[in-house]
């Protein structure tokens, strides 16, 4: 039996390995059709986890990687979407490795799946006006029709919509 120093070195370095793979992401950076898209270089570590440490040590390594790297790097809703994207592909990786259906390659490409199944539900939930315009399913903005998809639902039961009137506080916004 290893003893609790040896671990949390072991589980210390994985989680320095997967920061310094998600940096390198950042420092080159591979421009797909989706923007933000990245290789997953951190997933590295977390198939590596799952076979070598188990379950409990690397769900620990994965989502402390994420906090970190968002507090690192991280921008607004970095966090949320990182989250439901490395919760939803933790979770697959392991039902996938524990049903025995697929070796390790298997096994990862279920969690890149899984990693932007988890991002369009926190898309979803955080701008569900990029699901409704087409930007997830279809990869480019569409005009909007009454057959545009929709992971939300309504509440109320009724379309509201109301004009406004805005005006401009200042012009200093980089937006302006």
């Amino acid at each position: 039996m290893r003893s609790t120093a040896s671990w949390v070195a072991r589980y210390g370095v994985m989680v320095a390995l997967a920061i310094i793979l998600s940096y390198v992401e950042l420092l080159f950076p591979i421009n797909f059709v989706v923007p933000g898209v990245k290789l997953g270089l951190a997933n590295l570590v977390t198939i590596v986890g799952l076979y070598l440490v188990g379950e409990r040590g690397t769900a620990c390594v994965t989502f402390t990687r994420i906090i970190l790297v968002y507090f690192l790097f991280g921008r607004t809703f970095g966090l949320m979407y990182s989250l439901f994207g490395g919760g939803v592909s933790f979770l697959l990786m392991v039902f996938a490795k524990r049903r025995g259906w697929f070796g390790i390659v298997g096994v990862s490409i279920i969690g890149g799946i899984g990693h932007n199944l988890g991002q369009i539900i926190a898309a979803s939930i955080l701008a569900p006006s990029l699901i409704k315009l087409g930007l997830v399913p279809y990869g480019e903005i569409r005009d909007m029709d009454e057959n545009c998809p929709t992971l939300t639902y309504n509440l109320i039961g009724r379309h509201q919509s109301r004009y406004v009137t805005t005006r401009v506080a200042s012009v200093q916004s980089p937006w302006m």
